[in-house]
């Protein structure tokens, strides 16, 4: 997978693709920014995790006129599934989690895709995957997270002590598990929000 780390003060720009083994973000002992330009991230197998006291933001794309944005902007959608090349049944090898660890002085600022299909999606995990890991956000760090979040088959998991949580629009999952001393919103809003076909309650 793509490790993204340094021991000295560092901005990286990421761009949409696919990312074999998935994506590791980490601070270590320096302060790193990473601005993740606009479209489809495709984690496939590893997972998309960040930790430590990292400011991750999605941006709008680069453009003559403001050549490397890092505003909070732009539209991204992380997709997290198997890596084919390595599955064989389940585990570390097929999928991993999309897991948010950031600590004190991090900020973690990431909107949902904004082009026609997918739009306002955010992170979607593939429901027919070998496995379903849930998806965590834990840490004490600001933090952002609008569009829909597509956990159908998995846990989302919410522990933090930050002073700015917030989930703008939706979360569809499994089971909703909230711990910690934190400030969580959960804001829904229809013109962010995926449209659903149809609903209803079923036991």
């Amino acid at each position: 997978g793509c490790d993204i780390s340094f021991n000295r003060d560092k901005i990286v720009r990421i761009y949409p693709g696919v990312y074999y083994g998935g994506l590791r973000i980490r601070q270590t002992s320096q302060p790193l920014s990473v601005y993740m330009a606009p479209r489809i991230y495709y984690m496939s197998g590893g997972g998309f995790t960040v930790t430590g006291a990292v400011v991750l933001k999605s941006v709008d794309a680069a453009t003559l006129l403001n050549p490397l944005p890092t505003a909070f902007g732009g539209g991204v959608l992380i997709y997290n599934t198997d890596n084919a090349a390595t599955c064989s049944g389940s585990g570390p090898a097929c999928i991993g989690p999309i897991d948010f660890q950031n600590t004190t002085g991090g900020e973690v600022r990431l909107q949902g895709y904004t082009d026609r299909t997918y739009s306002r999606m955010l992170i979607w995990q593939d429901r027919l995957a070998s496995s379903q890991p849930p998806m965590a956000t834990e840490g004490t760090t600001t933090m952002t997270l609008k569009g829909a979040i597509y956990l159908p088959k998995a846990d989302f998991k919410f522990s933090g002590n930050g002073r700015s949580n917030v989930l703008d629009a939706q979360v569809i999952c499994d089971e909703f598990d909230v711990g910690g001393n934190g400030n969580l919103s959960v804001t829904y809003d229809p013109d962010d929000a995926v449209k659903i076909g149809g609903a209803g309650l079923v036991e």
